[in-house]
């Protein structure tokens, strides 16, 4: 079973870049590769930059040459839905501000919210019941590696 989340960077005027990631959205999977893997804003602008995510891995591109797709996927290279999968309606999203990015997260059933800020990645769970409360900006916690 998937667990959802959306992996955002937040812009300098209080809106968020995000993408919709389906697979290991918990802080063990999803948070844990942000902070070993794409801890730098250059790397976050390209993970969001690549679109929505089916499976995040430790590398963001194949190697040159190399055949990677949903069919035949490299073990340690993102499996994104635009470049891996042929999905044309995966971009990034821009929410207006916290709230928004929220409500974004529970329209897909999202479970996590995390953010690149300030050089690094924080989180939140999110109720993915529809009609619960959504969930403050001060509820963002850092990720220990």
């Amino acid at each position: 079973m998937s667990t959802r989340s959306r992996i955002a960077i937040a812009l300098p005027n209080g809106r968020y870049k995000s993408v919709y990631c389906h697979w290991d959205g918990y802080p063990r999977g999803v948070g844990r590769k942000l902070v070993e893997h794409y801890n730098s804003e250059e790397l976050a602008k390209a993970l969001i930059d690549l679109g929505g995510i089916s499976s995040l891995r430790s590398k963001l591109t194949p190697p040159a040459g190399s055949t990677h797709n949903i069919d035949s996927p490299l073990p340690d290279v993102t499996i994104a839905y635009r470049r891996d999968r042929g999905d044309k309606d995966m971009d990034a999203v821009v929410s207006v501000n916290f709230n928004a990015l929220t409500a974004l997260t529970l329209d897909s059933w999202g479970e996590f919210i995390y953010v690149f800020d300030h050089g690094q990645w924080t989180f939140t769970p999110v109720a993915w019941i529809k009609g619960s409360p959504l969930q403050a900006e001060s509820d963002l916690r850092e990720i220990a590696p």
